[in-house]
């Protein structure tokens, strides 16, 4: 069900002591509810009744891998005896999202915040925090004993008793400007957020118990950055059963040029990479390239496909969750370039931080060959020393070499392959979250 919060100022956020909900049925039929808002301790709470527990994810919509990781967290909370709530900002459609996630999301109760209109307000930071503001108002109104933040690059603080931030890379705490006007305004912004929504709190960070991190890589700039320790929980992966082989090489990612803080997957690079590979086209060999699209990719994939003409490469977009499985399972070889071109030093949000489709494509027994940083470089370590590259000239030669590779070498690949990727799997994800709850 879905549970829009109403949230008049003299009811929620006064002195009452009960919020008021309309509740929404997947059959159309509507009740209103009133709920009692807690105000005893951490440990009163957890002694007696129900633990309440919140999942912080706006814009549920899209179904990438970040949108499946929030889910199967709040299923953990519900599996774990929590009373457990999904926030987001946006109407949503729980039986399309357990349709999407092929598990039942009936337990769930998915709460709509409510977004207040700021567009009026031209400067950015001040609309951020403003909604911020507003969020952890309405948030804080809910109660929790336990509130998990998987938003990538949230700055919204701890809400409850327990807080808990599933960081996906973590952002910059502050921008350098050779600006004074931008400089006094950041400066202005950060007293604002310290008062208004992190009530004191140095940073936001500090407003959480425990970080977890999708990836040694990532807790590693946890550290570097936030100056926390963090835990590694790695996202859950599906596991893609395999069809028969053919000679095919995949690439899964959302078509999108580069640019700031947009997931760069390079197509273009493979593209060119493949179209020099002359000798490999000649024996069979195909690329196919699946990903989502969005207006603002579209010049790029338009680019994409006027490259493709004429070469044996098939692209899909917006491509549905089994064509996906058929092109990865069907797939011998899987190639992956994020990160290629970027600063791995002084900008290590451009390398891929983990690399769920890297994981979905060697359990389907596709041969991994992904440029050798990150979160990808971890995903396949201990598979071979032919699964990464750090050069283009590199990439021809590897792939190469396992397009001619004896069967039994290939064999013993996929099974290593395989082996690796069930390590990442729900079942591993389960036992790990419910360790850390």
């Amino acid at each position: 069900m879905i549970a829009t919060p109403n949230l008049p100022t003299s009811l929620a956020w006064g002195h009452s002591h009960e919020v008021l909900f309309h509740v929404n049925f997947c059959d159309g039929a509507t009740m209103k509810i009133k709920m009692p808002k807690a105000r005893g301790t951490k440990e009163d709470s957890l002694q007696g009744g129900s633990k309440r527990a919140g999942v912080y994810f706006p814009e549920i919509q899209a179904r990438g891998g970040a949108e499946r990781l929030a889910l199967l967290l709040a299923l953990e909370l519900e599996k774990a005896g929590w009373d457990t709530f999904f926030l987001t900002d946006c109407d949503v459609d729980p039986a399309q999202l357990s349709r999407d996630l092929g598990a039942d999301l009936t337990g769930i109760k998915f709460v709509k915040l409510r977004r207040l209109n700021y567009s009026m307000i031209r400067l950015s930071e001040i609309r951020r925090l403003a909604t911020d503001s507003s969020f952890v108002r309405q948030i804080r109104g809910l109660d929790f004993d336990l509130f998990v933040n998987a938003q990538y690059k949230s700055s919204l603080p701890g809400c409850a008793r327990r807080n808990v931030y599933y960081c996906h890379f973590p952002h910059r705490l502050s921008n350098v400007s050779n600006s004074l006007q931008h400089r006094a305004y950041m400066g202005f912004a950060r007293i604002a957020d310290k008062i208004l929504v992190r009530r004191g709190s140095a940073s936001f960070p500090a407003t959480y118990d425990e970080i977890w991190a999708n990836s040694e890589f990532t807790a590693s700039h946890v550290e570097e950055r936030w100056g926390r320790s963090a835990l590694t929980v790695y996202p859950p992966c599906e596991s893609i059963e395999p069809c028969n082989k053919s000679k095919t090489i995949a690439v899964i990612g959302r078509f999108q040029a580069p640019g700031d803080s947009i997931p760069y997957k390079a197509q273009d690079v493979l593209l060119d990479t493949f179209s020099a590979m002359t000798q490999l086209q000649s024996e069979g060999w195909r690329l196919v390239m699946v990903g989502g699209s969005s207006r603002e990719g579209a010049n790029y994939l338009l680019r994409l496909l006027d490259d493709a003409n004429h070469l044996p490469v098939d692209i899909i977009a917006d491509a549905s969750r089994e064509q996906l499985r058929q092109v990865v399972g069907e797939a011998a070889i899987y190639w992956h370039a994020q990160g290629v071109g970027g600063d791995k030093v002084h900008h290590p949000e451009t390398q891929e931080h983990f690399g769920i489709s890297t994981v979905e494509a060697m359990s389907a027994g596709a041969i991994p060959l992904v440029y050798a940083t990150a979160g990808p470089a971890e995903v396949v370590s201990g598979v071979s020393d032919l699964a990464g590259w750090e050069t283009i000239e590199g990439l021809k030669e590897i792939t190469t070499y396992w397009a001619h590779a004896t069967s039994t070498s290939i064999e013993d690949m996929r099974d290593k392959c395989r082996a690796r990727a069930e390590q990442f799997d729900e079942a591993h994800f389960s036992d790990r979250v419910q360790r850390l709850l």
